[in-house]
This record gives structure tokens, sequence and C-alpha cells, in this order.
């Protein structure tokens, strides 16, 4: 409210940011396999990514809805999606269905429930 950027715009940028940022993250997960573990700046985060891929194995697409309304898994599900080589439309398709209501459950909805209430 303080920026004065209008609901739409933040609503597009969160969703426009967090697809791109999880299309980055299924890509390197995806063209990298299991070799990213051995690489500098993923060897500390080791117990996440093995963490993310058993959430992710056990739930499937849904893993990807459900991990980006849970932070510890929001920044591996889409990496280890990628891993698991899940395929580029189902991916696709899961990132964007969530990240869209992501979004309006982060920014829209407590907007509207702050203009009703205050």
């Amino acid at each position: 409210g303080a920026t004065g950027i209008g609901m739409l715009p933040a609503v597009l940028g969160a969703i426009i940011g967090s697809v791109i940022g999880d299309w980055i993250c299924w890509w390197i997960g995806f063209h990298y396999h299991h070799k990213i573990v051995h690489f500098a700046l993923f060897r500390r985060f080791e117990a996440e990514i093995e963490k993310g891929l058993h959430f992710f194995h056990r739930w499937g697409i849904w893993g990807i809805f459900i991990g980006r309304f849970m932070g510890p898994f929001r920044a591996t599900v889409p990496l280890v999606s990628g891993m698991s080589e899940l395929a580029f439309w189902p991916f696709t398709i899961a990132n964007t269905a969530s990240a869209v209501i992501w979004a309006i459950v982060l920014l829209a909805f407590p907007a509207f429930a702050a203009s009703i209430l205050f």
C-alpha cells in the first residue's frame, strides 16, 4: 500500500516472478540431475535437496502445488522435480496454477481483508 503500486500489477509481478524463478530451478535440475549436490553452490543444501526429493517422490505433481505454500520446500521442489526428470508441461501447469493461487493468497486476499476491516 505504501508503494502506490496497484494490486493487479503487484499480483501479476508475483505470478510472473515465481513462475520464471521456478522454471529456472526446474531447468537446472533437469539438465544437471544429481550432479547438483556436487556443485559448490548447492553442496551446503544437500540435506534440504534430499528432503525435497522425498517430498516430491511422495506427492508427485501435487508436491509442486503443495510445496509452493510450504516454506522449506518452496525453493527445493522445482529443483528436485527437474532432477526427477518431470516433463516440462506437467511442471509448467502445476507451477503456474500454484503461482496464481499463491500470489492471490499472499497479496490480494490480505489487501482485500484490510480494506474491509480498516
